[in-house]
């Protein structure tokens, strides 16, 4: 902080104050132009169009999950970008407290209310790491699927965005 000052112990100019108050807006560093709401579709400012996808992910996959995933790679154009993210968040208290209410017995049983509470807290514990797990910490994912590609006049993306939304379901 004391870098944006030429000297830290005086009074700040007001064009220190301003210099060092102003800041870039997040959006100058996102590619999103516009969005189109009826369409989902987002344009962007390199000429691009996309759409993004949230999915919950897998805990596992077979043969026909790995096929699936390999027929929406053949949908995307040659031109286009295809991009995967997967976010990890600490927050499970959803899960940890849908958990809870599956158990409705646990009024009757104290030692499953105490057994219930002990797992709970077992999980919530976790989010600093599992120590049985090599220090794995129990998180919540989102898995984000996001498809751009240059904008054409002979080209609608409501097809390719479909065929994504029908294959993720």
């Amino acid at each position: 902080m004391f870098s944006m000052f030429e000297n830290p112990f005086a009074t700040p100019t007001r064009r220190e104050i301003s210099r060092w108050g102003n800041r870039n807006k997040f959006s100058k560093y996102l590619p999103y132009m516009a969005y189109d709401d009826k369409k989902g579709i987002y344009y962007n400012q390199d000429d691009t169009a996309g759409f993004c996808f949230l999915c919950q992910p897998f805990l596992s996959s077979n043969s026909k999950t790995e096929k699936e995933l390999a027929g929406l790679l053949e949908l995307l154009p040659k031109d286009a970008v295809m991009s995967v993210s997967l976010i990890a968040f600490p927050y499970i208290r959803p899960y940890t407290e849908a958990y809870r209410q599956l158990k409705v017995r646990t009024a009757e049983n104290p030692l499953l209310k105490e057994t219930i509470d002990r797992f709970v807290d077992f999980l919530e514990q976790g989010k600093q790491g599992l120590p049985h797990t090599l220090g794995t910490p129990v998180r919540d994912f989102l898995l984000i699927i996001s498809v751009k590609q240059p904008v054409r006049k002979d080209q609608s993306f409501n097809e390719l965005k479909l065929s994504f939304k029908e294959t993720l379901k």
